[in-house]
This record gives C-alpha cells, structure tokens and sequence, in this order.
C-alpha cells in the first residue's frame, strides 16, 4: 500500500511539473486538441524534443517518438493515455500492444 501510494504521488507530482512546463511555454508547446494527459504530453516534447530525431527505429506519432510519447504518459501515471499512442503506433510496435494490455490489467502492474 505505501509503495502504491508513493507510486502516486511521483505520477502525479511529475505531471504537475510536465503542466507548469507547458503552461510555462504556451507558445512552443503549441497546446492543444481533447485535453488529457496524451495532448499534455505531446505538447510537453513539443519544448523538450522540438526538433525531430532523425533514425529512430520503432517510428514516430504526432512527429515525435513513439517510446517517448509512452513513457512520458507512463511516468504521469496515465496508462489509458499509453495505450492510446500503443493503438496509434500498433503496426509499428510488433507484439507491444499484447504485452502492454497484459500489464495494464494485472493486479501488481509487473
């Protein structure tokens, strides 16, 4: 329970740094669309990675990568919102989209 808790509190604390960042730089993070935590996100590497990443592998969404839009929803603790940009990218992700629906439905999240 308190590894849970605490679990929740850097999610919440890290997407709380991730809206003041954007907040911060309106103009750059060009916010916008259905508000939630993807759009945040996107608009969040919009200041963080504004220029395209040449070579990636596993491809892009919205022109920026796929693992970081992830992760990035992962770490604001927005697992709906990950699996939105894993829908997204599906034919480039391979067998991802099984694994990660797996892990978003098991109890300890392992």
């Amino acid at each position: 329970e308190l590894v849970r808790q605490a679990l929740q509190y850097l999610e919440q604390s890290y997407k709380n740094y991730t809206l003041m960042t954007v907040f911060g730089n309106l103009h750059q993070a060009q916010l916008g669309g259905v508000p939630g935590t993807y759009q945040l996100v996107r608009s969040f590497l919009n200041i963080k990675l504004p220029v395209s990443v040449p070579g990636l592998q596993d491809g892009e969404v919205e022109g920026h990568p796929v693992w970081a839009i992830i992760y990035y929803c992962m770490r604001c603790g927005d697992l709906m919102a990950a699996m939105q940009v894993v829908n997204l990218a599906e034919h480039q992700l391979g067998d991802f989209k099984t694994w990660f629906h797996e892990y978003m439905h098991s109890k300890d999240k392992r």
